[in-house]
């Protein structure tokens, strides 16, 4: 993300090192998942979070942005859904993957320049995640 040019270049840097360390941390903490499968705070899917900012184009503002709040997020009292592991709503959150995946793929295909209805079709999916682990509540 950092050398992708999709960042203002003088926060490119700091925000790169900012994902490696939030990363590490994540991964470290024996908290990271709850006794239902949720994730507690950001999963760290940075892969998803680069492959969404090429996808999707924000202007580098947006982009530097959107790495801050997730970067806090992983810090947050708030649970994000494991679309396989999770039993609430499983069936939704399987089927919402495949078709995620299904057009990550055709996204991939574009070269990463897909129409916009994929891009549309890929925040609205990831939105949809989102609501499902905030349904979830602070418990």
């Amino acid at each position: 993300m950092a050398a992708g040019g999709l960042l203002a270049p003088s926060a490119a840097l700091a925000l790169g090192l900012i994902v490696a360390a939030t990363g590490a941390l994540y991964f470290a903490d024996r908290r990271m998942k709850t006794s239902d499968s949720y994730f507690r705070g950001f999963p760290a899917l940075w892969n998803v979070a680069a492959f969404y900012l090429f996808v999707l184009r924000p202007p580098p503002w947006l982009g530097a942005a959107a790495i801050a709040m997730l970067a806090a997020a992983t810090f947050a009292p708030i649970h994000f859904v494991h679309p396989v592991r999770v039993a609430r709503w499983r069936m939704l959150n399987l089927a919402a993957l495949v078709l995620w995946a299904l057009l990550a793929l055709f996204a991939l295909e574009q070269n990463l320049d897909p129409p916009a209805w994929v891009g549309a079709a890929l925040t609205a999916i990831a939105i949809y995640l989102v609501i499902v682990g905030l349904l979830r509540g602070a418990g």
